[in-house]
């Protein structure tokens, strides 16, 4: 779970078809929230992702689907709310059910920043401090299921990691020759790439690689042969922005 920057709301979701909208769902209980405007908004404020766990939403049986954060059967008012809209997996939606986020803590990724409420552990989240928002958070999305969760941000982690590990080998081999490290260079411009916050489980993979021991070592070499430049400088600090601790 990343923070997400919440845009300004679709031109098309004006104040008259904000109050129209709302009177028809009350009056015939459809589903006014289901247009492409709203939708089409919703997905490029989240890059594409489940606004929780972040899994693509441009994938087989991943279908976006519009998350109300405080329901819309408790709060009608807030039907089409662009602040109550949020971009959601059917997993992730299923799990939240109808629960009362105005009674119960839960997270709303883009009023809080996750980055202060998690840590990882071994591909699963932990509460920072045991924080009661980001423990109930886990525990009504199921976070950290194996089958769902877990095991997809296996994948995608070992695999960054073996690539970081890969390219440290190379890298400690050239470590003094600037020429040989510029290939090098262009490989980690593509690992950092691979964990901006438009990627599938970035705040994830950013932690494995921000704490990775062969990055350090890396960026260590890059810096003494001066081949740490302003693109690399850019792309770790954004990857920073979004990396949990690590325990």
């Amino acid at each position: 779970m990343i923070f997400i920057k919440r845009t300004a709301p679709p031109k098309e979701l004006t104040d008259e078809v904000v109050k129209k909208l709302t009177n028809l769902y009350k009056e015939k209980n459809s589903s006014v929230w289901a247009k492409r405007y709203i939708k089409d908004a919703l997905l490029n404020m989240s890059h594409n992702k489940c606004c929780y766990c972040e899994a693509p939403l441009d994938q087989q049986g991943l279908y976006m689907q519009v998350e109300h954060f405080h329901p819309k059967s408790r709060y009608p008012d807030e039907v089409v709310s662009w602040d109550n809209l949020l971009p959601v997996c059917p997993t992730c939606n299923s799990r939240k059910r109808e629960l009362d986020t105005i009674k119960v803590p839960f997270i709303d990724p883009s009023e809080q920043n996750p980055q202060n409420l998690f840590t990882i552990n071994n591909y699963r989240y932990v509460p920072k401090k045991n924080n009661e928002k980001a423990r109930k958070t886990i525990e009504v999305l199921g976070l950290n299921s194996v089958d769902k969760l877990v095991l997809n941000r296996f994948a995608v982690g070992n695999a960054l990691l073996e690539r970081i590990e890969k390219l440290y080998k190379s890298v400690s081999v050239n470590q003094d020759d600037y020429n040989s490290l510029v290939p090098n260079a262009t490989e980690l411009v593509g690992v950092l790439e691979s964990v901006q916050r438009n990627n599938a489980y970035s705040a994830t993979i950013s932690s494995l690689l921000i704490n990775s021991e062969y990055y350090k070592k890396v960026k260590d070499i890059f810096k003494k042969n001066n081949v740490w430049d302003d693109d690399l400088k850019k792309l770790d600090s954004e990857a920073r922005k979004i990396a949990f601790d690590q325990l």
